[in-house]
């Protein structure tokens, strides 16, 4: 299983790569296409292994990540740590320059990226898996479901930190989401508390030991509830 999900997670950095026309013009014979990609159930459920691998990336939930952006504090961090970027953060001089400089792990622009690289993905995934014959409804709905969850938290993230941003929710080329302008942060929140009500009706409560970790109807709720708070 672990292989299979590295197998997904490197089908979907190869569909979204820039260089994604280069390589299919070379006619690999040993790479799926990732057009040919979702033909069965565990190709779906795979594509999602993958989408939970993207979140785990440093500038997100991994070994430095959004916790030192809003989680824990700057007050909290910033006394305790002697690191250039936690400095930035505790006077208030941050930007994208200062944070992409003095810090090689974490920056404003990897952060920006990778959720947006969440959200590509779980678009993608949306479009191929929705109405797919080749794919059990029952796995549509659940794979559908934690796509769209997980695209909701992305968009949660993006405008806590940033507020008004760019906002799609279709499976669109890159050229056309690098012709996208900002949304309204309350048309963003809109959209993200429908996926969460989606997430909320389809999600399981728990989970087998073995698949911990997996977004539950619970962690939807909450991010509702954080959402309500701010209002």
């Amino acid at each position: 299983m672990k292989t299979k999900s590295i197998v997904a997670y490197v089908l979907l950095t190869f569909a979204f790569s820039t260089s994604c026309d280069k390589f299919l013009e070379e006619e690999p014979r040993d790479i799926i296409a990732p057009e040919n990609f979702f033909a069965t159930d565990d190709d779906a459920r795979q594509s999602i292994t993958g989408l939970y691998a993207l979140i785990k990336n440093n500038s997100i939930y991994g070994q430095a990540g959004l916790d030192n952006w809003y989680d824990n504090g700057v007050d909290i961090i910033e006394p305790n740590r002697s690191h250039p970027i936690f400095e930035v953060m505790g006077n208030y001089t941050l930007s994208a320059v200062t944070a992409d400089a003095s810090n090689q792990l974490m920056s404003v622009s990897d952060t920006w990226q990778n959720l947006y690289r969440v959200i590509l993905n779980a678009n993608f995934i949306i479009d191929r898996v929705t109405g797919n014959e080749a794919i059990s409804e029952d796995v549509q709905t659940d794979v559908v479901t934690e796509a769209r969850f997980m695209r909701a938290l992305a968009y949660w993230h993006i405008t806590n930190l940033w507020g008004d941003a760019p906002f799609y929710t279709e499976n669109l080329s890159l050229s056309e989401i690098a012709q996208l302008e900002r949304t309204d942060k309350a048309v963003i929140i809109a959209s993200v508390l429908d996926d969460l009500a989606f997430a909320q009706s389809n999600l399981p409560s728990v989970y087998p030991e073995e698949e911990s970790g997996r977004a539950s109807k619970w962690a939807a709720a909450i991010i509702e509830a954080k959402i309500h708070m701010k209002a």
